[in-house]
């Protein structure tokens, strides 16, 4: 009985596999054991790849903090919203390259698979699941690599929580936003604004023609 009633606890969070790698992250993962003849090889070649890729990976990071600079030097939004789309987006995405994220698949969650109530009829975005100009995106994240990810695709104007009483969010560039990915609780930021406020700056358009 013992048996059985594991198998059915394991059963249910087998919704949560990756559809590509399998990984579950509320299961153990199987470690297969390897000879250390086999092994050695993978480690002098990931030794190589450090070696080649970390100065790479320093040298875009610090353009890439050069780049924040111009932007916030930059005194027009739509030369600001260019700049993201056409230099820091690349960029990024060059980095998740040299991190070994060749290829990112994406797409678009089943509500029913988890759980999750429809959108209601007539609502915005209840048709269509592409983000568009003034949304907003909610996530959480596990690492510097998401907010990476999140520039490349969207290039989006990045907030978080106010730690103030008063609530509010705090706008941040995106090395703000890796700053804050890899520390274990929020700092102090400048004053909180409100999150309607920051949507309407960032849903300028950009001038046609």
């Amino acid at each position: 009985s013992t048996v059985g009633g594991d198998a059915v606890a394991m059963e249910k969070f087998t919704r949560w596999d990756d559809k590509v790698s399998g990984v579950n992250p509320f299961v153990p993962p199987l470690r297969r054991g390897q000879s250390g003849m086999a092994f050695a090889p993978r480690v002098l070649l990931g030794v190589v790849l450090v070696v080649l890729r970390f100065p790479m990976a320093v040298l875009l990071l610090l353009v890439i903090a050069l780049v924040d600079l111009v932007l916030l030097l930059a005194p027009i939004p739509y030369v600001r919203r260019l700049i993201r789309l056409l230099v820091e987006a690349p960029l990024c995405r060059i980095l998740l390259i040299l991190l070994g994220f060749y290829s990112v698949r994406e797409a678009e969650a089943s509500k029913r698979r988890l759980k999750l109530a429809p959108a209601a009829e007539g609502a915005p975005g209840a048709d269509d699941a592409s983000v568009r100009s003034g949304d907003v995106i909610v996530c959480n994240h596990q690492s510097f690599v998401d907010v990476l990810f999140l520039n490349y695709r969207y290039a989006p104007v990045f907030l978080r929580a106010s730690t103030d009483a008063a609530g509010g969010v705090v706008e941040t560039n995106l090395v703000g936003a890796l700053l804050q990915a890899v520390r274990p609780c929020p700092s102090k930021g400048p004053p909180a604004a409100s999150a309607a406020a920051v949507v309407a700056r960032a849903q300028r358009p950009l001038p046609a023609g």
